[in-house]
């Protein structure tokens, strides 16, 4: 009776969880409110790919538990069941309730590791799109400074071993990159898409204006924060 109790009446739901790349741990955030005069104790949160969740509530109280879960792949991942389970007062008996919460994770893809291939190289065609304002008049090199776009760096230079030097243009609006995935090298789809990732995430470390195109979509150059979430979104998700 008193292990039946420890459970009747519980409330759970679930709660916001924020988007993780592959291969990370994702923290799943599960509400647990009580709204009796009981404490809730020795609970525990049982899901795949998470080690179980010891909780406690107490009366009239409402507790936050994260759960950490282990992603696999890009894409949308289903939580499945979530059982809850209690072993109170004494551990003879366990009650357990099994508990749908429809609840989903979005994983990004996973960046591949830093490499020597970027979007400036050969701009003519083969990795990404320069968009450039009229006016944009070359200027000259300059040497690198702290601060300065990827986009603008001399890679031919820097491949011959002059150092790193900056393009500076008359105007000062840079050039906007729109990287185009059917253009970008790799042996197979996840590749090309782990490559893709990275740029963009450099890109975006760089306070560069870069865009998207994939065979269905096409994203405009920007950048941000929420510029960032959806075309890393899209990548997970095609």
């Amino acid at each position: 009776l008193h292990n039946f109790r420890s459970m009747s009446g519980l409330e759970i739901k679930a709660g916001k969880s924020n988007p993780v790349y592959a291969g990370d741990v994702a923290e799943l955030k599960i509400i647990l409110h009580n709204d009796s005069v009981l404490p809730r104790i020795n609970l525990f949160l049982i899901t795949n790919n998470a080690k179980p969740l010891q909780v406690y509530v107490a009366p009239k109280q409402r507790t936050v538990a994260t759960l950490k879960i282990k992603t696999q792949k890009r894409g949308w991942q289903s939580i499945g069941t979530l059982t809850v389970v209690s072993y109170f007062p004494i551990g003879l008996f366990r009650a357990w309730s099994p508990i749908n919460l429809a609840q989903r994770l979005l994983v990004y893809p996973k960046p591949c590791k830093k490499t020597s291939i970027t979007p400036e190289t050969n701009l003519a065609g083969k990795n990404a799109k320069v968009v450039t304002q009229e006016g944009d008049d070359f200027f000259g090199l300059d040497r690198y400074q702290y601060g300065d776009s990827m986009r603008r760096i001399h890679w031919k230079a820097f491949a011959k071993g002059q150092g790193i030097q900056s393009k500076r243009y008359g105007n000062d609006d840079s050039p906007q990159l729109i990287l185009d995935l059917e253009q970008t090298p790799g042996d197979s789809l996840e590749s090309r898409i782990s490559l893709l990732c990275r740029w963009i995430i450099d890109l975006e470390t760089s306070n560069a204006k870069y865009g998207l195109r994939l065979p269905q979509s096409l994203i405009e150059p920007n950048s941000g924060m929420s510029h960032l979430a959806r075309c890393l979104r899209e990548l997970a998700l095609l």
